[in-house]
């Protein structure tokens, strides 16, 4: 990494993600994607434009959270 401190929104939770402590990003269509924990960064990588449609609506629970968790 370059330094870059900055947040990034996770396109699948849309937590801020510190690109220096998160998993490998993943580039699709020329844009470079971050996220919180592989488990996101997979479900990214499976189906991209779920995520980048603006038609889903909410967010995905993680592991641990009790449900009803947003």
């Amino acid at each position: 990494m370059s330094g870059d401190r900055q947040a990034r929104i996770d396109p699948v939770c849309k937590m801020a993600v510190p690109p220096a402590e998160a998993p490998p990003p993943v580039e699709y269509r020329g844009n470079v994607y971050y996220f919180c924990s592989e488990g996101c960064r997979k479900e990214f990588a499976a189906d991209p434009e779920r995520y980048l449609s603006g038609d889903r609506a909410g967010r995905h629970r993680h592991p641990g959270e009790p449900d009803g968790y947003v």
